[in-house]
């Protein structure tokens, strides 16, 4: 019986091999019968054929942080959309990347993805202007003012670090939209935020 002729799936699984192994300390395991390349125990690709039925041959390899930043914006506009929509009468408008949450045609809170090239994901609070002026001061990593938008009362909540305090994101978004609501539905859903010692409290105790 003669050999068999290589299937597209082999010629690409050998090619794959190849170059996988060659870096230095690579090995390969077969977990659940799919081919998966790692250094020094660390997973750096997997060679799929037709996983879970979907035809495809392909290799799944660990995202660039770059090419992360999408699924993160994503992530974080989900989440401040849900909370910004279960106030009353809230709508979303969605314009390319970035997100205006209304009510009443008052803008409330914004979702910015690099917003003029600044290549930060954040949730945007109307806030006082001096308390929005300690915050950057005393956390700037989670804090800033965004441009254009900033010098009229709005504050940045950076929404793509590694730990988001969505608690605190929520509190901003109800209290910026009590702040623009009318007054028959400022009340409603949104209870007044407890000031936290160390955070938000430190920071208006700070203005003199």
């Amino acid at each position: 019986m003669g050999k068999s002729e290589a299937t597209p799936a082999d010629v690409a699984y050998a090619r794959v091999r190849e170059v996988c192994l060659a870096f230095p300390g690579a090995d390969e395991k077969l977990p659940h019968g799919a081919p998966a390349f790692h250094v020094r125990g660390k997973l750096f690709l997997t060679f799929q054929d037709n996983h879970h039925g979907d035809g495809r041959v392909a290799v799944w390899c660990k995202a660039t942080p770059a090419e992360q930043r999408p699924a993160t914006a994503q992530r974080a506009l989900e989440r401040l959309t849900a909370i910004c929509l279960r106030l009353p009468e809230a709508v979303c408008e969605r314009e390319s990347r970035h997100a205006t949450f209304r009510v009443r045609k008052k803008v409330f809170a914004y979702f910015l993805y690099n917003h003029h090239g600044d290549g930060v994901i954040s949730a945007c609070f109307k806030g006082d202007p001096r308390e929005n002026a300690a915050l950057v001061r005393d956390d700037p990593a989670r804090f800033f003012l965004p441009a254009y938008i900033g010098p009229r009362g709005w504050l940045g909540m950076r929404v793509d670090r590694a730990r988001v305090d969505w608690k605190e994101v929520r509190e901003r978004v109800h209290e910026s939209y009590r702040a623009v609501a009318p007054q028959g539905l400022a009340g409603l859903g949104t209870p007044a935020r407890a000031r936290r010692p160390g955070r938000l409290a430190t920071a208006a105790g700070k203005r003199t």
